[in-house]
């Protein structure tokens, strides 16, 4: 018996046992998944997405922009450790973010678009991803055609098509200042709308090949102009974080929503009617600052483990943001077994 000095022992919370169970193994595992771009940050989305997976749950929905298309892609394709690992020895052997040699030989400088498009047809298994039915969205800017100026030739005018890709990079900014400030951006759309350019959203209906998905990937990851612009069928692509890096608009209404995301101004100007139902996720303290620093191998694997690790910490959020009446179904549960 304690005595009259001991304190008091501590009081037990009933059915916290059955409570983790019911997290665990009661809450309906299925969810729609966001990844945001920002070159070798989306690799912290990746690692996030892995943990979810061995988890058991199931991507019945995900979108992509830039890089996280292509992590989007990775996390279907379930080869997300295979990914990072690749795109880790890639870095490893490529020493500059810049080659003054290549430029001089009238060759693209940045090293960026063959690493990124390598890693993305490695990682991708098609499939695999098609054996999950699952909806997929993967955010571009899309340059029709049609409003392309052309040449005395004909042909596409290369020059002033690449000086408006500049000067949409150049409103990007304005816009990412408006953002820091807390205001809507609008200079992106309010030159998109001069020159007839839209944005697009592909889906895994238009997944018909290898090749044709890789490509699609790529043309969200055109980072004008350390990755060139993109084509195909006919029109140009530019990186879809130009006008949306967290693409959450297009999930069913009945899914729980999760974003990955890693800069609080990806989520200036989202409505409260998209962000309802969604747990937002991004790294707790300082990330990476450079996303697109191909040189530190380093960096690959601090994100991957870094999204893996904080998916981990979550755990508890994550499983009972799947399932925001698990506490209401638990007490019924209790009821029928008393």
């Amino acid at each position: 018996m304690p005595s009259e000095t001991s304190p008091p022992p501590p009081k037990v919370q009933q059915h916290s046992f059955l409570e983790s169970i019911w997290r665990e193994f009661g809450t309906k595992k299925e969810i729609a998944l966001a990844i945001a771009g920002g070159g070798i940050k989306a690799f912290y989305g990746l690692g996030f997405a892995f943990a979810l997976r061995t988890w058991g749950i199931k991507i019945r929905e995900v979108s992509g922009v830039s890089a996280g298309a292509a992590m989007a892609v990775s996390t279907l394709s379930e080869t997300e450790l295979e990914s990072s690992v690749y795109f880790e020895e890639l870095t490893r052997r490529n020493p500059k973010n810049f080659y003054w040699n290549r430029l001089l030989r009238i060759l693209p400088p940045f090293p960026h678009d063959g690493m990124a498009r390598r890693t993305v047809s490695y990682c991708l298994k098609l499939p695999k991803l098609l054996s999950k039915a699952a909806k997929i969205r993967i955010h571009a800017v899309e340059i029709p055609g049609e409003k392309v100026e052309k040449n005395k030739n004909g042909e596409p005018n290369q020059r002033l098509l690449l000086a408006k890709a500049a000067r949409i990079i150049r409103a990007y900014f304005q816009d990412e200042e408006l953002r820091r400030k807390g205001k809507a951006p609008f200079y992106v759309m309010e030159k998109m709308q001069e020159w007839g350019w839209r944005e697009r959203t592909f889906s895994e209906k238009e997944f018909s090949d290898h090749e044709t998905v890789t490509q699609i990937v790529m043309n969200s990851c055109s980072a004008f102009p350390v990755l060139p612009l993109q084509s195909l069928g006919g029109n140009y692509y530019l990186d879809g974080g130009l006008t949306n890096n967290l693409l959450l608009e297009d999930f069913s209404s009945d899914l729980p929503k999760i974003g990955v995301f890693y800069e609080p101004t990806t989520l200036v100007g989202k409505s409260p009617e998209v962000m309802e139902n969604t747990l937002l996720i991004s790294p707790d303290s300082p990330f990476i600052e450079q996303g697109f620093d191909y040189t530190k191998p380093n960096l690959i694997r601090y994100a991957f483990e870094k999204g893996q690790e904080d998916a981990e910490r979550n755990k508890g959020r994550i499983l009972g943001h799947l399932n925001p009446d698990w506490k209401k179904n638990l007490l019924s549960f209790f009821e029928q077994i008393k």
